[in-house]
């Protein structure tokens, strides 16, 4: 990673850049990594964020393909929601890092909840609608989950007198003696 050092330390791409750069080519063999990074860096510094990370897919994906599948699956499995971290006075904010379709997935429910609120004359800015649709989806699901915990616990608690009492009733004719071919007991 010494070429994209190098272009920190002249401040030509910010921290931001750098440890996107870092982070997406750590796992990445060494040759592959250094081809990756001739390729962008002489654009980085004009490019954003975003384009900057949608430039390291295509050349990963170009210059090693067969190992496009296998960084998927890296990723996908290294998915995670952070924890709530300070963002303000009385706001926090988290990050997750989700397998593309469910992001997106995420993305679009959260635009058609925020969408249909503002259709109903909801003044709150979109952004906010999706958050707040965020936050009502999650003590959705939540209540849900308490809710079918507490079936679960019923059925197991409902279950349970019946069961001790076949297990009792399995015990006593095991220790009962038993008629012989003539009704006699053994």
């Amino acid at each position: 990673m010494a070429q994209t050092a190098s272009l920190a330390r002249s401040g030509l791409i910010d921290s931001a850049k750098t440890a996107l750069i870092t982070r997406r080519l750590e796992q990445v063999e060494v040759h592959t990594a250094t081809e990756v990074q001739q390729a962008l860096l002489p654009r980085a510094p004009h490019r954003t964020h975003s384009q900057l990370a949608h430039d390291i897919n295509a050349a990963l994906t170009a210059l090693d393909p067969e190992g496009s599948s296998t960084r998927r699956k890296r990723n996908s499995a290294g998915r995670y929601v952070s924890r709530p971290r300070p963002a303000g006075e009385g706001v926090h904010e988290m990050r997750m890092v989700l397998p593309a379709p469910d992001a997106f997935l995420i993305d679009a429910t959260l635009d058609a909840v925020a969408g249909s609120a503002r259709a109903t004359g909801d003044k709150r800015s979109l952004s906010q609608l999706r958050a707040d649709a965020l936050v009502s989806m999650s003590l959705q699901a939540l209540r849900a989950g308490q809710h079918q915990a507490g079936e679960s616990q019923s059925r197991h608690q409902a279950g349970k007198p019946q069961l001790e009492s076949q297990s009792r009733l399995r015990s006593q004719s095991e220790t009962r003696p038993r008629p012989g071919p003539a009704g006699e007991a053994d």
